[in-house]
């Protein structure tokens, strides 16, 4: 059975004090607490998304014409999806209760499966180029999509159909992501732009333009009030968007040296993972920075930890796969 241990919580999404919070970072990221080293066989040697599910108890894998979920801590094979794709599959997401994985190929299919069973539900053609990134709303109402035709869809998953396509960035829009627990669902892409909406009146609230080349990555801090993009000019922006009304920058610095590729936040919405497209790896966190380099370019990047005991960086690269790091083995600055 695939969701046997999906949904269980894991010791950092409970309630912890700052000063607890503060400690767990510092034995997570110094090597006090013991870690081990993860491997997750790919078919491809080019990994263009990998995702966690909610709890993190699997990752999903974007692998060639398939996508792959393995059980992350005991690294088993759950369930492989496939003889749909007949292009490389770019991009996938899973939904919040664990029961459907949605997939986008270079061909702009997209596709709705069955987490448990495997089978596919629907298929749309839901872009004229490649599917660039894909998302699931938290509480499963939608279903968004980004591609390289310069356009937005967004899908009803309660009805299973097609609600509107959004066409306000004028390059290709490389991700949509949205808010947990709100209404706020954004985007970004090569036209520099991150454009804020919101998914139920399905109209812009804002357009975000700190950035001066693509904008490759987006993500919300776990509570929802924090939105930070990041791309190509090495900028990590971040916006207070707990007023969806008022939005206000919060603070931009680049770092690493680079195209930035990806960013993730940890649990704690302070901790944050920022990888690039020369196979650097930085996470900041309130109290340590630490960086690692690969020997392969980046194109995503996760944060895990093993139920509080260690944290490590998940990359899916060009050219190796996918990689996790331990923070322990990072070097300390």
């Amino acid at each position: 059975m695939l969701l046997y241990n999906l949904n269980h919580l894991s010791l950092m999404q409970r309630p912890v004090t700052h000063f607890f919070s503060t400690l767990m970072i510092l034995l997570l990221t110094t090597g006090l607490l013991s870690a081990s080293n993860y491997k997750f066989p790919t078919d491809s040697k080019i990994i263009y998304d990998i995702r966690f599910s909610t709890h993190g108890d699997a990752l999903a894998v974007a692998d060639g014409k398939t996508i792959k979920i393995y059980h992350f801590s005991e690294e088993y094979l759950l369930k492989e999806f496939s003889g749909v794709h007949e292009t490389q599959v770019m991009a996938i997401a899973l939904s919040a209760d664990s029961t459907l994985l949605a997939s986008g190929d270079r061909s702009g299919l997209l596709v709705i499966w069955d987490l448990q069973t495997g089978e596919p539900l629907h298929q749309w053609q839901a872009h004229n180029d490649i599917i660039l990134s894909v998302d699931f709303s938290h509480d499963g109402e939608h279903l968004g999509t980004a591609g390289a035709d310069n356009k937005v869809n967004l899908y009803d998953m309660i009805r299973a159909e097609h609600i509107v396509t959004f066409t306000d960035h004028s390059e290709d829009v490389t991700v949509i992501r949205f808010q947990p627990g709100g209404s706020l669902m954004a985007t970004g892409g090569g036209d520099s732009k991150v454009i804020v909406y919101d998914r139920h009146r399905r109209v812009v609230l804002q357009e975000l333009t700190r950035h001066t080349d693509w904008v490759r990555d987006l993500t919300f801090t776990s509570d929802g009030n924090t939105l930070t993009s990041t791309g190509d000019d090495r900028l990590v922006s971040s916006w207070n968007i707990a007023d969806p009304q008022n939005i206000r920058a919060r603070s931009g610095v680049k770092i690493l040296r680079g195209w930035n590729t990806s960013v993730d936040y940890f649990h704690d919405n302070q901790t944050f993972l920022l990888v690039n497209i020369k196979g650097r790896i930085h996470i900041q966190t309130p109290v340590v920075r630490m960086t690692h380099k690969i020997r392969k370019p980046i194109n995503k990047g996760l944060l895990w930890t093993n139920d509080g005991t260690s944290l490590y960086a998940v990359v899916a690269t060009r050219g190796n796969g996918v990689k996790v790091i331990p923070a322990r083995e990072m070097k300390v600055n």
